[in-house]
């Protein structure tokens, strides 16, 4: 329940719950786990390691952090709090860039790219629905790949990334426990090193498939939202899956919900509810076996024929698919419980 509420950037639900919370019956995990929680979103003084040697970075990195605690434990309204974040960052970049406040404050983002390149690192600032994400990291891998999709064989590259300084707002909100591990962005693929095992089938489906159908879907149905984006690339994992197939399902199953401000959720929510009609033909039905007697098999097949259905109401939903050369606009993001 704590990973659904977190990666959906809403945590008051989980901060009402503290008060019943009988510590005395958790286990030791689950108690360090409160008091993390506690010091990060309630009191609010953990202490974080600062980057060695830069001010401008430890400024940077506090920036967000403030930002983030602010709007998941919702201390200001949304609006409020990404108004706050760009103030922040134009006396940020005014006290340590090359740009005044006044100059800065209109579009901090823009300037504050070059900066961080010029401290040496590799950067992503991007909407990550509800907040506003950045990931910062030293070192970058570079490799292609062969990725056989449902329609197409496509080569990709993949940009594969270590040594962060910060991991994103839903690394964040989940206390470690749940995190971003990739995005497309202008064409390739961008993947946190230690998140997967190269030679897995975890990374072979719900990273390199998973991305690629995002990468065929940024051609063929431009402007496609991002609920919809996601929806088609995990369906394109459970076409392919075997070994992970129920690990999967269980996992967008306990990080489902009919939020339409949390993609990832949104899309979870609706692909189970899809899969299940499709293979039972009645309304989804939440148990602790759902998945278990379900074979792999029936499930590749069923979520082909859900993939295929969507790909039919995209076409003529937009008329003629298009089909241009890809020039890439921003980035879209997949996520992963990291246990």
């Amino acid at each position: 329940v704590y990973i659904s509420q977190a990666i959906q950037g809403d945590l008051r639900p989980f901060i009402a719950k503290l008060e019943d919370l009988d510590l005395a019956r958790l286990t030791t995990a689950d108690q360090l786990l409160i008091e993390q929680f506690d010091q990060r979103f309630v009191k609010q003084d953990e202490v974080f390691i600062a980057p060695t040697g830069s001010e401008f970075l430890s400024g940077l990195l506090s920036t967000y952090r403030q930002y983030w605690t602010m709007s998941l434990v919702g201390e200001v309204s949304p609006d409020d709090s990404a108004r706050r974040l760009n103030e922040h960052l134009a006396l940020l970049l005014a006290e340590y860039g090359t740009a005044s406040a006044s100059e800065s404050i209109a579009e901090p983002k823009n300037l504050l790219g070059s900066v961080i390149e010029a401290e040496g690192l590799h950067y992503l600032l991007d909407e990550a629905p509800p907040l506003q994400d950045l990931f910062l990291w030293k070192s970058q891998e570079t490799r292609e790949y062969p990725v056989r999709l449902t329609d197409q064989t496509r080569t990709v590259t993949v940009n594969f990334m270590d040594d962060f300084e910060l991991l994103g707002w839903k690394y964040f909100a989940s206390l470690g426990l749940a995190s971003t591990t990739g995005w497309v962005q202008d064409g390739e693929l961008y993947c946190i090193d230690w998140a997967y095992n190269r030679n897995s089938e975890r990374f072979r489906v719900s990273y390199l498939q998973h991305e690629a159908r995002h990468l065929a879907d940024y051609e063929r149905f431009p402007g496609l939202d991002s609920v919809d984006l996601e929806y088609r690339a995990k369906l394109t994992e459970l076409a392919y899956a075997f070994s992970t197939a129920h690990r999967i399902l269980e996992d967008f199953t306990a990080k489902s919900a009919p939020n339409p401000e949390s993609p990832h959720a949104m899309a979870n929510y609706r692909l189970i509810r899809a899969l299940y009609r499709e293979m039972f033909g009645q309304d989804f039905h939440e148990s602790a076996d759902t998945w278990k007697n379900v074979s792999p098999e029936k499930i590749n097949r069923a979520a082909r024929k859900l993939l295929e259905d969507s790909t039919e109401n995209l076409v003529n939903r937009q008329g003629k698919a298009q089909t241009p050369d890809f020039e890439g606009s921003g980035s879209q993001i997949s996520e992963t419980r990291l246990f």
